[in-house]
C-alpha cells in the first residue's frame, strides 16, 4: 500500500492528479488537501509515503511546509515532489538546500511525473510497505451467505491487493473486514486466516454485458489495508515475505 498526499489549491489540479495516481499505481490510496492548515491536520494522523506538491503552496512558504512535515513524528522523513512552473535555477538549487529533491516543471509528460514519484516513493526502501508478487497465491473473502475466492496480485504487511473475476462478485465485498490469504505449494500451502483488514478500494475493471442494461461487475481489483492478525500469523507473514524476497534477488 502507497499513501499519497496532493497539497494543491486547485481543486482541479487535485482531481487530474489523483486519478493519474491511482491510474499508474494500483495500490495507491490518495488524500486530497488544498492548504497546509489541512495539511497539517491530516499528516498528524496518517503516514504518507510522498506528498506531492502544487507550487502556489511552496511560493507561500516552503519553509513553513518543511517545518509542519519535519515536526511531525510520523512524517518526517516523507519526501516532498514540487509542481511548479517558471522558477528560476536559484529557486530550485534554494529547495533542494531545504530538502526538496524532487522537482517537476509544469508543463510535464505522464512519464515524466511517473517517474519522478517512483523513485520518491522507493518502495523497495522501504521494508514495511515492500510489496511482494507470489503467484499462485489466493484469497478468500467472507460474505454473508458465501465465500468469495480472489487471486493475490501483491501483499505486504501493511495490505494487500487483489483481483476477483466471474459472476459472484457481491455489493458486500464493500463491508467486507476479514479474509484469508493461502499460498502456493512452494510455500507449503500456508495460510494467514481472519486477518481483519479495512477495505480501501474497489475498482471495476470489467463489466458482464449479457444483462445489459443492468451491467455488473465481472472482473474488480480490491486494495484492503491489514488491520490486525494473529501472533503467529504475523510471524509466518513476515517469514513468507522475507522468503518471497530473498527468491527475487537469486532470481537475478
Amino acid at each position: 500500500m502507497r499513501y499519497i498526499l496532493i497539497l494543491h489549491e486547485s481543486a482541479s489540479s487535485r482531481m487530474l492528479l489523483g486519478k493519474f495516481i491511482m491510474s499508474e499505481f494500483s495500490d495507491a490510496m490518495v488524500t486530497e488537501v488544498p492548504t497546509l492548515e489541512e495539511c497539517t491536520d491530516v499528516i498528524s494522523s496518517l503516514k504518507f509515503d510522498v506528498i506531492l506538491c502544487g507550487k502556489q503552496i511552496i511560493e507561500k512558504g516552503s519553509t513553513k511546509l518543511l517545518d509542519i512535515i519535519k515536526n511531525n513524528q510520523l512524517n518526517t522523513d516523507t519526501p516532498i515532489v514540487v509542481l511548479t512552473a517558471g522558477t528560476s535555477m536559484d529557486k530550485i538549487k534554494d529547495l533542494k538546500q531545504q530538502g526538496i529533491n524532487y522537482i517537476i516543471k509544469t508543463p510535464f509528460t505522464p512519464l515524466e511525473l511517473r517517474a519522478v514519484l517512483s523513485e520518491a516513493l522507493n518502495p523497495r526502501g522501504r521494508r514495511e510497505d515492500s510489496r511482494i508478487s507470489i503467484p499462485g497465491t489466493i484469497v478468500r473473502v467472507l460474505l454473508d451467505e458465501y465465500e468469495l475466492e480472489g487471486d493475490v496480485i501483491n501483499i505486504s504487511k501493511s495490505g494487500i491487493l487483489c483481483d476477483f473475476t466471474g459472476k459472484k462478485i457481491d455489493p458486500g465485498i464493500l463491508n467486507s473486514t476479514d479474509i484469508s490469504v493461502i499460498f502456493p505449494n512452494e510455500f507449503n500451502g500456508v495460510s494467514l486466516k481472519n486477518i481483519t483488514c479495512k477495505f480501501l478500494r474497489l475498482q471495476v475493471l470489467n463489466w458482464d454485458s449479457i444483462m445489459y442494461p443492468d451491467c455488473i461487475p465481472s472482473h474488480v481489483r480490491v486494495v484492503w489495508q491489514i488491520i490486525n492478525m494473529s501472533f503467529e500469523d504475523n510471524k509466518t507473514l513476515n517469514e513468507l515475505l522475507d522468503k518471497a524476497t530473498k527468491n527475487i534477488y537469486e532470481m537475478h
